[in-house]
């Protein structure tokens, strides 16, 4: 009977998680965010200002948002090269047009970023390799906004409110504790824990090191690609703040570069749908805190997904044209013929003993 007693904590614990991963439980999750979002949002003051706005600016976001993505794609090449995946730019740039598609139209907002790596990689060390690819884009993606918005905030100060900055600060602090504390693990804390783990994955982790250190030898490398990074959010905070003009509200281009990774580290919390009510309801808060209405805050963000689904199009396309691209085997191949071609011919050591 005790036993059995002691049993029911773990028991809920282990419900409760299964009913916090719950597809629908997320569905129940984003509608009832959204329909708080709703009860402050003035919907005829927002009818008004779609009506009233310009589809032109609209349309440029679109666009500036399509530029970022090429951009985007240029940097996560450099980080394949940097693994040793050799991918040809127009194959690479078809794979990540169609992550961010199925990012903008999946439940989750990471099942595009497999996807791209699966494009371009056969399962096994392959793999492993495009993987921590993505995920060394998406981290150098994360600090490049966070960079952004220190280098934005001392050219307009004072439309950041203080509470913001301190926010900010917050992350900022955290995040480095946090990435460190990886980093750190990844590289030489991992071999203890890593013994205890099946051999499959322990072969990740050996693969995961090695890449890794290919990248801690390639300091010009991870400069190129933070340089492209900068240039990738600087876009898309110009993006959301096109996106603010064609709606008629008018918010500087630094409180935007402030309020965007704080928006994207609320939306990191997997309780919703794709971000969707999470987003919104991060938006009315900090945008709120510098006097915008949680009208002008909600459509703003719907209209910036807007936006950026719109932009995803392309990679609807490029999925359509596979057949014009070669395949992952025929790309490992290819690369596999290629280092047999730079690997360096034995020497003889004399010409009388050429046969």
């Amino acid at each position: 009977m005790e036993a059995s007693t002691g049993q029911l904590p773990r028991l809920w614990r282990d419900r409760l998680r299964k009913a916090a991963a719950s597809s629908w439980t997320r569905v129940v999750v984003t509608a009832v965010l959204l329909g708080l979002v709703a009860t402050r949002v003035d919907w005829t003051t927002a009818a008004d200002r779609l009506a009233e706005g310009s589809w032109a600016l609209f349309a440029g976001a679109v666009g500036v948002l399509f530029v970022s993505q090429l951009i985007a794609a240029l940097r996560w090449r450099l980080l394949l090269n940097g693994a040793g995946l050799n991918r040809p730019l127009l194959v690479v740039v078809r794979a990540y047009l169609i992550g961010v598609f199925a990012n903008s139209f999946m439940p989750t907002a990471f099942g595009g970023d497999f996807a791209r790596a699966w494009l371009l990689a056969r399962p096994g060390p392959p793999l492993v390799r495009a993987l921590l690819s993505v995920v060394v884009d998406r981290f150098l993606a994360f600090w490049c906004l966070i960079a952004l918005a220190w280098l934005s905030l001392p050219a307009d100060p004072s439309v950041v409110p203080s509470s913001l900055a301190i926010a900010l600060l917050a992350l900022t602090a955290a995040g480095l504790a946090a990435s460190a504390l990886a980093i750190w693990f990844a590289l030489h804390g991992g071999r203890s824990f890593a013994s205890r783990l099946p051999e499959r994955v322990r072969g990740w982790a050996r693969e995961t090191r090695e890449t890794l250190r290919l990248y801690n030898g390639e300091p010009r490398m991870l400069a190129t690609a933070t340089m492209l990074g900068l240039v990738f959010q600087g876009l898309t905070v110009l993006a959301m703040w096109i996106v603010a003009k064609a709606i008629n509200v008018e918010i500087p281009f630094a409180l935007l570069a402030v309020v965007l990774p704080l928006v994207l580290a609320i939306t990191l919390v997997p309780i919703s749908i794709a971000g969707f009510g999470v987003r919104e309801g991060g938006m009315v808060l900090l945008l709120g805190a510098a006097g915008y209405s949680a009208t002008e805050a909600t459509l703003l963000s719907l209209m910036g997904v807007a936006a950026l689904v719109v932009s995803s199009l392309p990679g609807a396309a490029a999925m359509m044209l596979g057949h014009m691209f070669p395949s992952r085997d025929e790309l490992e191949a290819t690369e596999e013929t290629l280092r047999e071609i730079d690997r360096p011919t034995a020497q003889w050591p004399d010409a009388g003993a050429r046969p």
